[in-house]
């Protein structure tokens, strides 16, 4: 997403499908057998997928508001402090 490129993923992983409903800038797909794959259904509609012009753009301010690495640090400092402050007492 940083570099501006879609995520086209199996169906199933909860945190790809929350992106995809927030920005549209992942595209999930239900491939319960690998021929699903190569469809040509899903070759159409990936290839639509990544022709939006403001696409890479919009995957590039999902990466920057949700995967900022001073934010993680933030919060896994601040998870850290809990857990040493919930040892000690």
């Amino acid at each position: 997403l940083a570099a501006g490129l879609p995520v086209l993923a199996n169906k199933g992983i909860e945190v790809l499908h929350e992106i995809e409903l927030k920005s549209g800038c992942v595209k999930t797909v239900n491939v319960e057998d690998g021929k699903s794959a190569f469809s040509k259904e899903l070759i159409a509609e990936a290839h639509e997928f990544i022709k939006c012009d403001d696409l890479p753009e919009r995957c590039q301010k999902v990466a920057l508001e949700d995967f900022d690495v001073n934010k993680a640090v933030d919060l896994y400092y601040n998870l850290y402090c809990k857990l040493f402050y919930n040892l000690r007492s």
